[in-house]
């Protein structure tokens, strides 16, 4: 899924490959650093160093994946667009007793893609999911995240997003409180409304246009991308050998 608007925008390959497994790994970079170089890996001693190595981290990031807590640990976040980022399908792979993987569905994130081994050979049912970029208050600051979903999630929000009063989602003064209430598959997600303008979110908590303006120029393109061919054998292979 190429980004929207590769001139303004936001970052150009990859995630968190401890979030999600099946994406190349240490690639992630914003737009707005592509052309910037950078210098040699070295070897430094001291705090200063680290202090210093963890904000440059920071800054280059991954997309902050962002989990619906319990009901005591709702919290307060914006849809920073009307629509997904990213729709795809992920398989999640036992290739041994104990470990399993995710890994998106070739097809879904490549439209070059000729089949899925995984469907293909191992006749895994693959689950639908989607992403959106949101902003979250997160212990007093707004930060820019991404609320990844399966179905039920997904089509919560497409309540929302198709509501009377609540569409479109990223309108402005629309916030949501978000949680979830169960367990496991089991859980049911709520996006209550919360509208600035009644009053429903107190004057600390709204967020400051020049915060708003900042966060949407650092939106996500894209959150799932094609596992690697090597790693995809390996998986079926080990799977197919078990």
């Amino acid at each position: 899924m190429a980004p929207r608007d590769t001139l303004t925008r936001r970052a150009d390959e990859v995630t968190d490959p401890t979030d999600y497994i099946g994406v190349e790994q240490g690639k992630t970079r914003r737009i707005d650093r592509m052309n910037k170089e950078e210098s040699p890996a070295s070897s430094r001693r001291g705090w200063a160093a680290f202090n210093e190595a963890a904000a440059k981290k920071a800054e280059e990031g991954f997309p902050e994946r962002f989990t619906l807590g319990d009901e005591n640990e709702a919290v307060l976040m914006v849809f920073l667009e009307d629509q997904p980022l990213q729709v795809w399908e992920e398989h999640w792979i036992q290739e041994a007793p104990g470990k399993r993987k995710s890994f998106a569905c070739l097809p879904s994130v490549n439209e070059d893609a000729e089949g899925c081994p995984f469907c293909d050979e191992l006749d895994d049912k693959p689950s639908l999911l989607a992403a959106f970029n949101v902003a979250v208050l997160d212990e007093g600051t707004w930060k820019l995240k991404v609320l990844v979903g399966r179905t039920r999630v997904v089509k919560a929000v497409q309540a929302h997003a198709n509501g009377r009063t609540t569409s479109p989602i990223n309108k402005d003064g629309l916030y949501f409180e978000a949680y979830k209430t169960g367990t496991g598959t089991e859980s049911t997600p709520h996006f209550n409304r919360m509208v600035e303008s009644l009053g429903e979110v107190s004057e600390s908590e709204v967020i400051p246009p020049e915060t708003m303006t900042e966060l949407k120029s650092k939106l996500w393109a894209q959150y799932a991308f094609a596992p690697k061919a090597d790693d995809v054998r390996k998986v079926v292979d080990a799977v197919l050998r078990s």
